[in-house]
């Protein structure tokens, strides 16, 4: 396995080409050692266990052999037993080196003790006695010159990059830290002929010290004195051991555009193989894919199969029934800029070759309303495993009302031919009423029968609308329905492009659009549906306030899309618009895509139907706006109206009067995690709980941070009142009654910003704070003034729950998408809970 991390770093190592010579039970104890040619074990003893049957002694004295082998020919100075210690760390994520060693004691390190490693040496200091780094001062005064001794110094540095700088500094998951510091070792460590010179505390200084040649490895232009992608931490973890150099200046540099979005991983098992396919990611030029295998799973050292441009990899000759463990990294501009690792995928080679079937999970709904209420099921089936011949397909319905046939009844499959799609078709019957079950998908061949099932629902819901263009409005509009579409109205962009009908279809022509392009190949929208539901969601009653609404925009994205930005926006008077950014997105690709935005419809006091309008402003570069009007840009509108609640009456009255509610300040629930007011009020006021920002605060921390229900946590940098923070929460009823489901309500964020530093609110809403699921509410810009304000935004308690949630989400710089937990170093995020009646 070790061998093999190294190849995929290494390539052109010829000694990694070659057979290496292990040597077994030689007739003495408590050691092993490298010779220059083979690599030799002793048996056990009362003291120490077999050498032999120790992975991590086996790694270290094969890593003898690299570091005598590698660029540098050699064993390094002035110890070389510190990268040997490093290779069988990083292939066994594990400090402590040899782990099993010794038999009834613990290691040291000249006289400060592991607290728990059983092996030779343990390299994180903070697993031993002292707890402190084991700099080159200290090996100078303690080590007398043992190579054992004397190696800790950089083997610990290295170490605390992996573990320590590179997850603070960064915010890098465990399997990202790992790849990056494995790679550096790999590429830095063949290079280096003096680890650290006797400088203190600066004994990195060198040119061919481990310092500079992990900055060389990581450094993506060829020159230093412009900073590497993660040079503050290399300075950091060297520096902590005094062998670090005060030149070059230490600024990180490079790596701007890497992804910040982890892939999804998908593995398909074959025969022999494993096939492995992953979302493609904005800004990603590569894909890099490691595997590794044995009870640690991805909590290991792996081995680098490729980097591909592709978003899939077919990796073969593997053992069938031998469970392997995948991670997808998605690379930036430069081969020393990673993004967030996928999850851990695992999956085991079959032993026969099958056909698998995926089909969609999501609930199909046969909508009485329709004038054919029916729906399309895509299944898509996959050969693997060098399966051939033919296969039979079948599909039945368990709804009493609902019927369900396939297209076709046979497939084929052969070499040229691994996939193919098949369609079935659920439909209700004569005189069919609502009600749920399922449909049941059959694959058979041989005697193989297979079945997915997918949930079924049949119901009555609204209409869906095609928009007409409305002169006085200068836009499409819809008649109520649960759905509103542009249909063609929309097709291309202004006078140049289609031309696009009645152009601009902007609310009283507010928005006029580019004139530069050619149709099918830049910028245009092409399509804008506006319908109940969230994006998850099918379309269900008509669009109505208070409740969850998706625009879907069907746009043409120019090149790959990289260059592209969608802005998503919505105003509750289309009579007289303004404009709420809802979110931005960027196309996936390039081509036809479309992209899905989803908002509350917001109330209103007026008639029993009002016309809201949704804007889509469909731009190349620049920067978000509701009317960015450059050459390539486009901007469409889309008007609808919007229902009033079910029940509620058309005419405005005073507040009723207030019976038994009084003002309710939160205490923080240790269950939750988050202030609480238990008890119904008019209004749940933190008071002091959220003061402050993680550990700063009047009192030197916030109380009880993070204060989430998820324990989303709070940025680690900055200073009290300095930089931001959520200092209060206060969340009102606007008809001055208990909380209710329904009410309109007022958030109140108390803030503490400042001009330069940028920052922004945002506003979300769950339900049910057993399993939040945050509802994007809005946006507020927070950096208008220094020092304190409060930020204010209007919601409706629109669905049922009787513990519900705001969250505030305070976040450093403008975002092009939405999170309700945004991760900074500098970001602020807190929840309020309180009692809603239902």
């Amino acid at each position: 396995m070790i061998k093999a991390m190294a190849r995929s770093h290494l390539p052109n190592n010829e000694w990694l080409k070659q057979t290496l010579v292990a040597n077994m039970n030689l007739h003495s104890s408590c050691n092993a050692f490298w010779d220059g040619e083979s690599v030799n074990f002793y048996r056990g003893s009362a003291q120490c266990r077999n050498t032999g049957e120790i992975s991590a002694v086996f790694d270290h004295e094969w890593g003898h052999g690299l570091d005598d082998n590698d660029v540098t020919p050699g064993i390094s100075e002035p110890s070389g037993e510190g990268i040997a210690d490093i290779y069988a760390a990083i292939r066994l994520n594990d400090s402590c080196v040899g782990r099993g060693f010794w038999k009834g004691r613990k290691c040291d390190a000249a006289g400060d003790a592991c607290l728990e490693c059983t092996g030779v040496r343990d390299i994180d200091y903070r697993k031993m006695q002292s707890k402190s780094p084991h700099t080159l001062s200290w090996a100078i005064a303690n080590c007398n010159n043992s190579v054992h001794c004397l190696g800790l110094v950089y083997s610990e540095a290295i170490w605390s990059l992996y573990t320590q700088k590179l997850p603070e500094l960064y915010g890098y998951d465990a399997n990202t830290s790992l790849e990056i510091v494995t790679r550096l070792t790999y590429i830095a460590a063949g290079h280096v002929s003096t680890w650290y010179s006797y400088d203190p505390p600066f004994g990195g200084c060198n040119g061919g010290s481990g310092y500079m040649k992990y900055l060389i490895a990581d450094d993506d232009d060829g020159n230093l004195s412009n900073g590497t992608p993660h040079m503050k931490a290399i300075y950091e973890a060297f520096n902590d051991f005094e062998i670090a150099c005060a030149s070059p200046s230490v600024m990180d540099s490079g790596c701007v555009t890497t992804p910040s979005i982890a892939p999804v991983v998908i593995a398909y098992p074959g025969f022999g193989s494993v096939r492995l396919t992953w979302n493609g990611i904005n800004g990603a030029s590569s894909y890099a894919i490691f595997r590794t295998e044995g009870p640690k799973g991805c909590h290991a050292g792996k081995i680098k199969l490729t980097e591909t441009t592709a978003t899939f990899y077919n990796d073969k000759g593997l053992q069938a029934g031998r469970e392997y463990f995948y991670i997808v990294i998605p690379k930036g501009p430069s081969s020393s800029c990673f993004g967030p690792s996928s999850q851990c995928t695992a999956a085991v080679p079959i032993e026969l070759p099958e056909v698998k079937v995926l089909c969609p999970t999501e609930k199909i709904v046969l909508n009485l309303r329709d004038k054919t209420p029916q729906a399309s099921i895509v299944c898509s089936f996959e050969a693997i495993g060098d399966f051939e011949g033919t296969v039979n397909l079948a599909c039945a319905s368990k709804t009493a009302n609902a019927d369900c046939n396939a297209d076709q009844t046979l497939l084929s499959f052969s070499p040229e031919n691994l996939q193919e799609n098949a369609t079935f078709v659920a439909q209700t019957t004569i005189n069919a009423f609502e009600g749920k079950g399922e449909v049941i998908i059959r694959l058979s061949y041989g005697s193989v029968v297979k079945t997915q099932t997918i949930p079924m629902e049949v119901v009555e819901l609204g209409e869906q609308r095609v928009a007409q263009y409305d002169a006085g409005y200068m836009a499409p509009r819809c008649n109520p329905g649960r759905s509103c579409s542009s249909g063609d109205l929309l097709k291309g962009r202004g006078s140049q492009m289609g031309p696009e009908q009645n152009f601009p279809n902007t609310i009283q022509q507010s928005c006029q659009d580019g004139a530069l392009g050619q149709i099918e190949n830049d910028e245009s929208i092409e399509k804008i549906v506006v319908r109940s539901g969230d994006v998850a969601e099918p379309a269900g009653g008509y669009l109505r306030e208070g409740e969850v609404a998706t625009i879907e925009a069907t746009v043409f994205a120019f090149g790959t899309g990289a260059n592209d930005f969608a802005d998503f926006y919505y105003t509750d008077d289309a009579s007289n618009p303004n404009w709420i950014w809802i979110q931005t997105i960027q196309p996936p690709r390039g081509g036809l895509v479309t992209l899905k935005a989803s908002y509350i419809l917001p109330s209103h006091r007026r008639l029993n139907e009002i016309n809201h309008a949704v804007r889509v402003n469909y731009r190349y570069k620049g920067n978000r706006s509701p009317c960015s009007g450059s050459s390539y840009d486009e901007a469409d509108d889309l008007v609808f109206p919007v229902l009033r609640k079910t029940g509620t009456t058309t005419t405005t009255s005073s507040p009723p009067t207030q019976i038994g509610y009084n003002k309710q300040t939160a205490a923080f629930d240790v269950t939750l995690g988050a202030p609480s007011c238990t008890t119904i009020g008019t209004t749940c006021d933190t008071g002091a709980l959220l003061d402050g920002r993680g550990r700063t605060g009047s009192n030197g921390r916030e109380p009880n941070f993070p204060n989430t229900l998820d324990g989303c946590k709070d940025g680690s940098r900055g200073k009290y009142h300095k930089h931001g923070s959520i200092d209060r929460i206060v969340v009102k009823s606007e008809n001055g009654s208990g909380f209710a489901v329904g009410d309109q309500i007022t958030i109140e964020a108390t803030v503490f910003t400042r001009k330069r530093d940028s920052y922004y609110a945002d506003f979300y809403y769950s339900p049910d704070i057993t399993a939040a699921n945050w509802i994007f509410i809005g946006e507020v810009y927070a950096s208008g003034s220094n020092g304190a304000k409060v930020l204010s935004m209007n919601s409706n308690l629109f669905l049922p729950g009787q513990l519900q949630a705001i969250r505030v989400n305070l976040r450093q710089g403008d975002a092009t998408g939405k999170s309700p937990c945004s991760g900074g170093n500098r970001d602020d995020v807190d929840d309020i809970v309180f009692a809603v009646q239902n």
